[in-house]
């Protein structure tokens, strides 16, 4: 079973991720630019530079096996995720400057993920078990599952803005169900293979939410509070799919099958902490209004 939904499930995923992303892409977002372009560029361009640094540090700090530690780098190497926009809303923070940076950040990713992988050779079969594929496959490739459904879904945004109004939060939806149920089947069908692996995942994953949450934190000091909840929310919520596509062409059966585990328990402790920081914030905004 997990051949067939890594082969057929994962290019389906971010096809239909990447075209929803697409959608999104409008100039009615392009105010938040203007209002806040640090947050913007803290968000998008910033978050593309500085999170594979945070990823070393996780590695650093929790040394998880080396197959655990590929998976921390991959996923550091990944633009936003589009469900970070739902987490926004509950937040009450900037929702469109959320999916401004999303889908910036999800452009540039067809950049810095080639030049990540090119400048540091050495990931390779001595630190974290990568496959020596050249920069120039991987961009083809994104360019492939990523570029064109992306530049499809700002062409349908862009001639049929109603229809995309209309029909886009369930086409949302049905993206997170898709991507959901192809990781739900993954760790049915490789049950008790990660047993021995729990703790590491678990430990590397909350770490990296908290670690990549505080140095949001620390980059938006002076941006309006709205602004910087979403920057802050956007930087520890990555694109699940990407990884996996990334994983598929990096990793062997082994470490693929490990990378969905991971991703699994990511999204989960995600869910937690994310959510449990937007209710704090959702809290603390409805307080101030009514103060």
């Amino acid at each position: 079973m997990l051949p067939a939904l890594i082969d057929f499930g994962v290019p389906i995923c971010v096809i239909l991720l990447m075209f929803i992303a697409g959608t999104e892409i409008t100039f009615q977002s392009l105010p938040a630019l203007r209002r806040s372009p640090r947050a913007v560029l803290t968000g998008s361009l910033g978050q593309l530079l500085i999170t594979p640094a945070v990823g070393l540090a996780v590695i650093s700090a929790t040394g998880p096996v080396q197959r655990v530690a590929a998976c921390v780098m991959l996923l550091s190497f990944c633009p936003g995720g589009g469900i970070s926009t739902y987490y926004t809303y509950i937040a009450r923070a900037n929702v469109s400057l959320s999916a401004l940076i999303t889908a910036i950040s999800t452009l540039l990713c067809l950049l810095t993920i080639p030049l990540w992988l090119s400048l540091f050779p050495h990931f390779g079969t001595t630190m974290l078990g990568l496959a020596a594929i050249p920069a120039t496959q991987i961009l083809g490739q994104l360019l492939l599952f990523m570029g064109v459904p992306l530049a499809a879904g700002a062409i349908l945004q862009r001639k049929m803005p109603e229809f995309v109004s209309r029909h886009g939060p369930y086409l949302r939806t049905l993206s997170f169900i898709v991507i959901g149920i192809v990781l739900i089947l993954s760790v049915i069908s490789m049950s008790g293979q990660l047993s021995d692996l729990a703790r590491d995942i678990a430990a590397s994953s909350a770490l990296f939410i908290v670690l990549a949450m505080a140095v949001a934190h620390v980059t938006t000091i002076g941006i309006p509070p709205a602004d910087k909840h979403a920057v802050i929310i956007e930087s520890a919520v990555r694109n699940i799919a990407v990884a996996l596509l990334l994983g598929k062409s990096l990793l062997d059966t082994q470490g693929l099958t490990i990378l969905v585990g991971f991703l699994t328990v990511y999204f989960v402790i995600e869910l937690v902490i994310i959510m449990g920081y937007a209710s704090v914030v959702q809290k603390a905004n409805l307080k101030f209004s009514r103060a």
